[in-house]
């Protein structure tokens, strides 16, 4: 029986000590996961913790539900901390203070504002720090397992595209990046919706931009610093004033230093993809069209043939149709000159079609315009049918002889024609039902467009299209 006493007297000795031991443990335990959350307020919010806080912080911590980046990220984002509105040297102060237990070294302070400068986040630096040796180090003096953090925003999911970006802002605006522009802007690129030169269009192009009303002098030496990353020499300087001063239009010259070797290899510094050439042969073989025709049969303008009754003549018709859906326009001209067979107060109109293929172009079609039965009645005409593009030639009127042109597989061909004449109804060659015809006509002209090109200067009759502004489109498109 003694001896029963003497080992309960031994275990209950033990376990005093043990419970003597353990009770100090704790408190150590709680009192550092405290010094480590007041740490962050003193150094992040500039404060001593209010009780609430530093009691749910530390609690978070002890329970695993938070890890050290987490907390630290809760307090650099929080409301009262962006209060401060610190500069950016002033919060890298802050951040070497919370995270590294010291002041910051020259060195370092340099190249995390560079960083900043360079167009990267904020968060983008918190990262760099809350994830490095030295804040793991800090973690482990206190007990804390440091985690780590994930950020979501487009504008942190790539340096290259994200200084490539504020590049823009800097040099096309003259300023920062808004927060909203540049995670669009990232995020346009990320996804492949934008190639580098597309992007620098936007910026080039913007409201923004135009606004600075920029002579053509000054917007030569943007395109450089842009596209070149230098400044304009005198020489090409006066070249590319010189291709503006000739009618050139800025869009034409944007191409030129868009599609440079220096910006290819701007952009590959960055990592990114800089696109599509932009002045491509198609389109230069295209513009030169256009010059022929404009040199052979006069620029567009309408002439009188009867008292108010205007016919299109010269150039006077150019766009640009995908007929085969395949990426690559084709281009369709009409010109008008005065007919040779007696009719001196009528114009004649002649259509053609042309591609760019195999490094030559081709002629797809030379013909006739759609006619109206009336000498001055004249179309030029289009449809859509199951989502791809024709060219409409024939005669409508009192009658209607159509013939629908489409472009598959190298070959541009009648692929539908459609006859409603007296009694005589024929598709593709077939007399069918009257009712049959009209449906067939009906179906594939519901979606037709007609470039009229004769009116009547009245204000009785419709507006005339405007021709010279469709040129004139056009050939922006082209990068004229």
């Amino acid at each position: 029986m003694r001896k029963i006493r003497k080992s309960i007297a031994v275990w209950l000795l033990l376990l005093c000590v043990v419970f003597s031991m353990a009770i100090p443990v704790r408190a150590a335990e709680n009192a550092d996961v405290e010094d480590f959350v007041t740490r962050f307020y003193v150094h992040i919010l500039n404060r001593q913790p209010d009780s609430a806080g530093l009691s749910a912080w530390s609690e978070n911590l002890r329970s695993g539900k938070e890890q050290g980046v987490n907390v630290g990220y809760g307090f650099v984002q929080s409301p009262e901390f962006k209060k401060r509105n610190l500069n950016d040297e002033e919060y890298i102060k802050v951040l070497y203070r919370a995270f590294f237990d010291r002041e910051a070294d020259n060195g370092g302070l340099n190249a995390w504002k560079k960083v900043l400068d360079s167009g990267l986040s904020r968060m983008h630096v918190y990262k760099g720090f809350a994830e490095s040796n030295e804040f793991t180090k800090v973690c482990a003096r206190y007990g804390i397992t440091r985690g780590n953090i994930k950020l979501t925003a487009p504008m942190d999911q790539n340096e290259g595209v994200t200084k490539f970006v504020a590049r823009c802002y800097k040099l096309c605006l003259g300023r920062r990046a808004d927060e909203d522009g540049l995670n669009a802007w990232c995020s346009q690129i990320l996804s492949g919706a934008n190639s580098a030169k597309q992007a620098a269009h936007g910026f080039v192009f913007s409201d923004e931009f135009k606004k600075k009303n920029l002579s053509d002098k000054e917007y030569v030496k943007v395109l450089y610093r842009v596209f070149m990353d230098r400044e304009a020499d005198s020489s090409g300087l006066n070249a590319w004033v010189k291709v503006l001063n000739e009618g050139r239009s800025r869009t034409h010259v944007f191409n030129g230093f868009a599609d440079s070797n220096e910006f290819k290899k701007i952009c590959d510094s960055y990592g990114i993809y800089a696109g599509e050439p932009l002045m491509n042969a198609r389109y230069e073989n295209y513009l030169s069209l256009i010059a022929q025709y404009e040199k052979s049969y006069g620029k567009c303008s309408a002439i009188e043939v009867w008292e108010e009754v205007y016919m299109m003549s010269g150039l006077c018709f150019a766009k640009l149709i995908d007929f085969d859906n395949n990426g690559r326009d084709e281009i369709v001209l009409v010109s008008g000159e005065q007919n040779p067979y007696g009719y001196d107060e009528t114009q004649v109109y002649t259509m053609q079609v042309w591609a760019y293929e195999n490094n030559k172009l081709k002629c797809l079609y030379s013909g006739g315009v759609l006619h109206g039965g009336d000498v001055a009645s004249n179309d030029v005409a289009f449809t859509t049918y199951n989502g791809y593009p024709y060219l409409v030639t024939g005669i409508r009127g009192a009658g209607d002889d159509y013939d629908f042109w489409g472009y598959r597989n190298g070959k541009f061909e009648i692929v539908q024609s459609v006859r409603i004449w007296d009694s005589e109804y024929i598709v593709n060659g077939v007399r069918v039902s009257r009712a049959e015809a009209e449906r067939a006509l009906k179906r594939w002209t519901q979606n037709a467009k007609f470039y009229d090109l004769t009116y009547v200067d009245s204000p009785y009759y419709p507006k005339p299209f405007d021709f010279k502004g469709l040129i004139a489109q056009t050939k922006q498109q082209l990068g004229y």
